[in-house]
């Protein structure tokens, strides 16, 4: 026997390392590896200002849900507090949903600006040159 718990399940266990083996790997797009200290300082001032803009929208964002939650409130004046929950539950539910597309899409931009950076020349980080080093006889 491979594990010795009577509570361990073999078949059990594969089935939910073979559903979740989902990895994230490596964001390569975003990665500041082989920039140089400009082009990682500029991609830096370029995520802080994406980052500025995503938080903007997510405060945009707060203050129509905010709103949007006082109006279904005034409107369902006179009905049960289940309803009103339900109601503000579902409407919590959908700008969540639109959150994290607003979280996708500024992290697609983010990349998409990376990209660009990497691929101009000024940015990158100048090539190191390999020194062999053999034994002499």
């Amino acid at each position: 026997m491979a594990y010795a718990s009577k509570y361990y399940d073999p078949v059990k266990a594969h089935e939910y390392y073979m559903k979740h083996r989902k990895l994230k790997g490596r964001q390569s797009r975003t990665s500041t590896k082989g920039l140089s200290d400009e082009g990682k300082a500029t991609a830096k001032a370029v995520k802080e200002a994406v980052m500025a803009e995503r938080k903007a929208s997510y405060e945009r964002l707060k203050e129509l849900m905010q709103s949007k939650i006082k109006e279904l409130k005034e409107s369902m004046k006179g009905k049960s507090k289940e309803e009103i929950a339900g109601a503000v539950s579902e409407l919590r539910e959908s700008f969540k949903n639109v959150k994290e597309a607003i979280k996708d899409s500024y992290e697609e931009k983010y990349a998409q600006e990376m990209d660009k950076i990497k691929s101009d020349p000024q940015f990158a980080a100048p090539k190191k040159k390999r020194v062999s080093r053999k034994k002499k006889k």
